[in-house]
């Protein structure tokens, strides 16, 4: 018996076309070469970071830290779009004196991802870069910004200490102490503006 316009039909529904099985080949393919690349991508990023970051962890000298910046820069090419990865390589920068270099790596660093210590980092920088005044109104802003803290505070009674101004750096160090601010790092930060207050000859309140 010939086969009926609906046997027909039916038998082209359910075996796709050529073109349509070698398509979906090509786009498995395509998924699979995509995934192997990402894959070697963190793969290689993450190894060069690890072994960057450790090179200079312990070692802050800049010698390590120009040991560490070829392996953090080629994990940057790898991994841009790694927060930390630009933060240890920001920091690799500054601690080798490459310091305009290291202000752009920090508003890249900064611009993946918010972290304190980075946003430190990159006014630690700017305030090196720009006059006494103008690095006190930086740390002044960003203190405003976040009373919390205790590290911009501390900044600014060494700026103040710097410009010879002991009244108002007394008063800084005296926040440090009262700052919200309730990690280990924080307390450290609070021995050094008690050193500080004393060496002022003002007593810690």
């Amino acid at each position: 018996a010939s086969a009926t316009p609906a046997t027909l039909a039916t038998a082209s529904t359910a075996m796709p076309s050529p073109w349509i099985r070698s398509g979906v080949a090509a786009l498995l393919a395509l998924v699979g070469l995509l995934g192997a690349v990402q894959g070697v991508r963190y793969t290689a990023g993450h190894l060069l970071w690890t072994r960057g970051r450790d090179a200079f962890k312990s070692d802050r000298s800049a010698a390590a830290a120009a040991l560490a910046l070829t392996d953090l820069s080629r994990a940057r090419f790898y991994l841009p779009e790694h927060g930390r990865i630009a933060s240890h390589y920001t920091l690799a920068l500054a601690r080798t004196g490459q310091w305009q270099a290291a202000l752009e790596a920090a508003k890249q660093t900064n611009a993946l991802h918010f972290d304190f210590d980075d946003q430190m980092l990159q006014r630690d920088i700017q305030a090196d870069l720009v006059s006494p005044a103008d690095a006190i109104a930086l740390w002044q802003n960003f203190a405003a910004r976040y009373p919390q803290l205790v590290t911009p505070q501390l900044r600014l009674g060494d700026l103040y200490v710097e410009r010879g101004d002991i009244v108002a750096a007394t008063h800084a160090y005296q926040r440090v102490l009262s700052a919200a601010q309730d990690t280990p790092r924080a307390g450290k930060v609070r021995e050094q503006a008690r050193r500080k207050l004393r060496a002022l000859g003002a007593e810690p309140r």
